[in-house]
């Protein structure tokens, strides 16, 4: 009842009712909350809100009045030691040296990353065919009320911010442990619609920034839609100095009740948050867990080793450290030196197929994470995996997809593929010599050099492994479905569109022909759906196939 993000979230929006309180969020600077909206227009639409409070100081006199003590900011751990949106902009660099900016400062900082989301909008909630899977901010603003103070003689003011979304039907992380669990093609199928989803918003122009198993959302046809493009979090961050990492990408260990996740999950956190002891409950598709346990995901780090520096290069940093990092041999520092330079102050698609090589890592491990940040700081210190990271990568069944994998966590961001090359070498399936391939020519599978890898392809077909992405993904079934997600609205409009291509999918995904079926919808569906999906339906050569007309009723 004294939470400060919840006194500014009631009266900023008026006509939502919070339902839950959604973990994990993103960060420790950052909230999410599920709402309901009770307006006319849009009454009973789900959405989530992400809140977070930054600090500035005023440089205006007497800005607020409110008594910060009434609002229990300290005990509620709305903030962290240090406030600033953070970012790769002067102004964030500015805040980062001082400490905290200036009210001008913010201001501006403010103005470049709504600048950032508005083009982000504009880029992919505009142009749903082409960004099928992507869920971008579709609000975002300022808190209209006064800023809070402090403390009652600081010249330190806080102010609330909010980004808006939809609310999807649960999340990555909470459909790997959700029953039934998911089987190896639907993985795959998931797999490929990430890497669709990320060649899109590269090719846009357009880096995500913090990809995870928690914002990425699913419907509950298992669509894909990446959520939550993290342009306003720090590109930069110093692997000597924690601290920038736990406020931005790392949970709080000591939140109570039962956890749910972003895209769905319980209510507990509402309760707890209250001062009411926090009640399991299973809102979305992620169900509940245990209250009291720690979060899950809370420790791991899914962000690409080049955005962290050391602290040589920091010019702001204490010299007392920096004699423990002179003794780095010139070779080191030197390559170091290179990759921060490409990258500086900048989010480049590199760190995003880092993150995605995380991400697909603990789709087929079944929710285990890749690492943690003491894994990935030690990876990157030694230039060598982990044991624990071998161990996991070993773990994945498919040799083709633990090899990208593996790839995809390559220490030079210049020897990572871009998505699209990795949808086709993961498409690619070894075949005996002299037979057809399915596959564009000339394309080459990703190998670590295993049995049944690339070096298989003089063995019989029946000892072949076939292709963790199978090609009727990319020619039938994505096409298909996209047609679902952005032209075919209607429950029934879209039960009628699968029922009259029935025939087509079975035989293109499987290769099995069901003449009996095929003739059966015709007669439940009549011959007008036939017709009008012949006229206004793809045409055979969009869907590459022979299908036939209306069938007989023999």
């Amino acid at each position: 009842r004294n939470d400060p993000l919840l006194s500014h979230l009631t009266r900023d929006l008026p006509q939502h009712r919070i339902e839950s309180r959604l973990i994990p969020g993103s960060g420790r600077m950052m909230r999410s909350y599920k709402l309901k909206s009770e307006e006319k227009v849009n009454g009973g639409a789900s959405l989530v809100v992400r809140i977070m409070l930054v600090r500035f100081e005023s440089t205006t006199p007497q800005l607020s009045v409110v008594n910060p003590l009434a609002l229990n900011i300290t005990n509620n751990n709305a903030l962290d030691e240090t406030g600033g949106m953070g970012g790769g902009t002067s102004a964030s660099s500015a805040a980062r040296t001082s400490g905290i900016p200036t009210e001008d400062q913010l201001k501006k900082e403010l103005a470049q990353h709504e600048a950032e989301l508005a083009r982000i909008k504009s880029i992919t909630a505009t142009s749903p065919h082409t960004h099928p899977n992507v869920l971008p901010h579709l609000q975002w603003f300022q808190s209209q009320l006064k800023p809070i103070r402090e403390s009652p003689r600081s010249n330190i003011f806080i102010k609330p911010l909010y980004l808006l979304r939809p609310y999807m039907y649960t999340t990555l992380s909470d459909r790997i442990q959700s029953r039934p669990f998911l089987t190896l093609v639907e993985k795959s199928w998931i797999a490929y619609q990430i890497l669709a989803a990320l060649d899109t918003l590269h090719k846009s122009d357009v880096v995500h920034g913090h990809l995870t198993a928690d914002n990425i959302s699913l419907t509950s046809w298992n669509w894909v839609m990446v959520t939550d493009i993290a342009c306003y979090q720090p590109v930069r961050i110093p692997d000597y100095d924690p601290s920038l990492f736990m406020r931005w990408f790392q949970e709080r260990q000591d939140e109570g009740g039962a956890v749910g996740g972003t895209g769905g999950g319980g209510i507990g956190n509402v309760a707890s948050i209250a001062g009411i002891s926090g009640a399991a409950g299973g809102d979305g598709g992620g169900g509940a867990r245990g209250g009291g346990a720690l979060m899950r995901g809370e420790k791991r780090c899914y962000l690409a080793p080049e955005r962290f520096y050391s602290q040589i290069f920091d010019n702001s940093a204490p010299q007392k450290k920096t004699k423990e990092l002179t003794s780095k041999d010139d070779e080191e520092k030197d390559t170091e030196k290179k990759i921060m330079d490409d990258c500086e102050d900048k989010l480049t698609p590199a760190m995003d197929i880092f993150s995605v090589g995380c991400v697909l890592m603990e789709l087929f491990l079944n929710g285990e994470g890749a690492m943690d940040l003491g894994d990935l700081m030690e990876y990157r210190r030694s230039n060598t995996m982990v044991p624990s990271l071998v161990q996991k990568l070993n773990k994945i069944e498919s040799s083709s997809m633990r090899a990208a994998c593996r790839h995809m966590l390559n220490l030079d961001p210049a020897k990572r593929l871009t998505a699209m090359e990795y949808i086709e070498r993961l498409s690619t399936s070894p075949v005996r010599k002299g037979e057809k391939s399915g596959n564009v020519d000339g394309q080459k599978a990703v190998s670590d050099g295993s049995k049944g890898g690339n070096g298989a392809a003089g063995d019989a077909a029946t000892t072949a492994p076939s292709a963790p992405i199978p090609p009727c993904f990319s020619s039938v079934l994505f096409p298909f479905m996209k047609r679902i997600r952005c032209e075919i609205l209607s429950p029934d409009a879209r039960i009628a569109l699968v029922a009259r291509h029935y025939s087509w999918i079975l035989k293109e995904t499987v290769g099995v022909e069901d003449s009996w079926g095929e003739r059966y919808f015709a007669r439940v569906l009549g011959p007008t759906v036939y017709k009008f999906e012949e006229k206004h339906g793809p045409s055979k050569k969009d869907v590459n196939s022979d299908e036939p007309g209306l069938p007989d009723d023999s």
